[in-house]
């Protein structure tokens, strides 16, 4: 046995002093890099960076077990009923507070809680569970590969092989997720999701529709290839649906029940939310610009819920030339393009019907000064530029279209008893000659708006733009007392419409998108 007693009294004052330097010298930097190490571990596990982050949230979401579908079935069972006519969400009845509840629980620590609520509203959040449950296995997300968009922040395009316990493929994933900062973490802010199951078969919400009615989910962002609009993949696509009326003025058409009812029953892929700017509560005439703006918020977002494409419509009538409110413009598709950027389902319309003298130089000019306000928030969302005479003078916009910029199409506007064969033939010769039009309003009736009605002419009109594959929207979502509306004007409805409350308009409308 050593003796410590005699050790400890050898050692003198000296030798402890050079005991104690080496302690300083080699054992605490040492202890240093250990501790240092360790954090550095911590962090790596609690503190991974956006695209590790997105990638474990994607993971999770396209990952399920036959108990977890189970609980998710219980749960989601309750809260996806028939909503009442005052509910404002659309999907989820009262019983939404406990589905969030458990959704959070699952899947809290990767995603916002925004986040989770337009996963549950699209019934999203659903899908791997009930993937699992339909054959009968557990299933898991393989690789899944993330590529960043380019000029978006903390966006990625993502792609996966979903697999069962056995390790058989069962479907394919694909879509978009944003990320944001949530204290030190990161967290999945937007997801959008396709599935494409294992047989080749679309699982989307676009199914129970039209054979090749484009969606977002599906198509996914639009781009404009010639003087065609084509999906992600580059293939055709053609948007056809209704606007609403001034958005001021008949506000209550604005929510998520109509949309499902357009999307659904009616067929239609797109709505277009006409804001108008000068007349009485107008945008730049007095208009409360803070509700003007929430109710565009609450259309793209019950939009984007129903799986449609959404155009923002700086809607100019009485104010004639857009350089009028140029200014106000410029702030507001600026706010509209931050806002938006990450969003695929939006395109944005930044004059309605040029008129009077304005000639095609100054609706050029002016479209110079807003496209590059919403190019340097989104660098490639569509942009619908309208043509002199109420978006009528096609022609002119195509011997001196607007070169400096990609993803534009120019507005055609018609009223099928006004507009014949002429406007016909100026719109076919500017599309042969390479022009992208987008049919961003037409109407049955005469040029009015409440007229007398023509389906002869309207379904001459429909033949050609088939034809070329020009998108086109309705004129208008109302009850107003005019033959443009969709309703009657004794319709108190906002949603729910039968037959019944059609007006000839919307009958003939309706009939032309289900074909």
């Amino acid at each position: 046995m050593l003796n410590l007693r005699r050790h400890k009294k050898d050692i003198t004052i000296a030798d402890r002093k050079e005991i104690s330097v080496k302690l300083l010298r080699y054992v605490l930097p040492l202890a240093l890099v250990l501790v240092l190490l360790a954090s550095a571990a911590g962090c790596e596990q609690n503190g991974r960076g956006p695209q590790q982050q997105s990638q474990a949230a994607l993971e999770q979401l396209l990952s399920c077990t036959l108990q977890q579908a189970d609980d998710f079935d219980t749960t989601m069972s309750a809260a996806f009923t028939e909503t009442t006519e005052d509910s404002e969400a659309g999907l989820l009845s009262g019983n939404d507070e406990e589905l969030m509840e458990h959704l959070t629980n699952h899947f809290g620590g990767s995603m916002t809680d925004a986040c989770i609520k337009d996963l549950a509203m699209s019934r999203s959040i659903y899908r791997s569970a009930a993937l699992a449950k339909e054959i009968g296995s557990d299933i898991n997300a393989g690789s899944v590969e993330l590529t960043k968009r380019s000029g978006k922040e903390e966006c990625y395009d993502f792609s996966a092989e979903i697999k069962t316990s056995a390790g058989n493929p069962a479907a394919k994933a694909s879509g978009t997720i944003s990320m944001e900062k949530d204290g030190d973490n990161w967290k999945a802010s937007h997801i959008t999701l396709t599935f494409d199951e294992a047989g080749g078969t679309s699982d989307s919400p676009a199914d129970s529709f039209a054979p090749g009615l484009a969606c977002p989910s599906v198509n996914g962002a639009l781009r404009v290839d010639g003087t065609q609009l084509v999906d992600k993949n580059g293939s055709p696509v053609q948007l056809r649906g209704i606007s609403t009326h001034g958005l001021a003025w008949f506000p209550e058409y604005v929510n998520e029940d109509c949309f499902r009812q357009l999307h659904e029953e009616w067929q239609a892929n797109v709505i277009r939310l006409a804001m108008y700017t000068a007349e009485y509560g107008g945008y730049c005439t007095g208009g409360d610009r803070d509700a003007l703006k929430q109710l565009i918020d609450r259309g793209v977002t019950s939009a984007r819920r129903q799986d449609m494409y959404a155009v923002i419509d700086w809607h100019i009538l009485s104010d004639s030339n857009p350089n009028t409110y140029l200014e106000d413009a410029k702030a507001f598709f600026g706010e509209m393009a931050a806002k938006y950027a990450q969003s695929d389902h939006i395109l944005y319309e930044i004059c309605n019907e040029p008129n009077g003298d304005t000639s095609w130089e100054e609706i050029k000019a002016y479209a110079e000064q807003i496209i590059p306000v919403i190019r340097s928030q989104d660098e490639d969302a569509v942009i619908l530029v309208g043509t002199p005479n109420w978006s009528q003078y096609v022609d002119q916009a195509a011997a001196d279209p607007i070169a400096s910029y990609e993803n534009i199409m120019y507005t055609l506007h018609f009223y099928a008893a006004t507009h014949t064969d002429d406007l016909r033939q100026k719109l076919t010769g500017a599309v042969e000659s390479g022009l992208p039009v987008f049919v961003s309003e037409y109407g049955i009736c005469d040029a009015s708006g409440s007229g007398a009605i023509d389906t002869a002419q309207a379904d001459l009109w429909v033949e050609t733009l088939d034809k070329y594959g020009i998108s086109y929207i309705a004129w208008n979502l109302s009850g107003k007392e005019e033959s443009s509306a969709m309703l009657k004007s004794g319709c108190g409805k906002n949603s729910g419409f039968t037959q019944e409350d059609l007006s000839e308009s919307g009958r003939w409308v309706y009939q032309m998108l289900r074909k």
